[in-house]
């Protein structure tokens, strides 16, 4: 059995957080590494799987545990929600992630 390449790769992306979920993971920017090839919905899986409970919350919904629409952008470009899971990241790439506005 061989092993693909681009599966073995290290990605390092740096995360740009604003608001609450700033707030969650104690920083505004930071760098995350990904190993092999990963699309922007596991990067989000990631973020929650590293920074726990704190940062789950603030993604996703407290009752149907599904994402909350919130903002995803991949080096300035704004990625719909239904192709997070298509787009996929590279070494250098920076993904900013916008929370909706709550409060009144």
């Amino acid at each position: 059995m061989s092993i693909d390449p681009v599966e073995e790769r290290e990605a390092h992306v740096t995360v740009r957080t604003f608001a609450t979920l700033r707030d969650a993971l104690g920083r505004d920017e930071f760098t995350l590494t990904v190993k092999g090839r990963k699309t922007l919905h596991d990067v989000l899986l990631q973020l929650e799987e590293v920074y726990g409970e704190p940062v789950k919350a603030q993604l996703r919904d407290g009752v149907s545990g599904e994402f909350v629409p919130f903002l995803v952008m991949l080096n300035s470009q704004t990625v719909p929600i239904s192709r997070r899971c298509e787009v996929y990241v590279k070494d250098g790439d920076r993904v900013t992630i916008l929370l909706p506005i709550d409060g009144g």
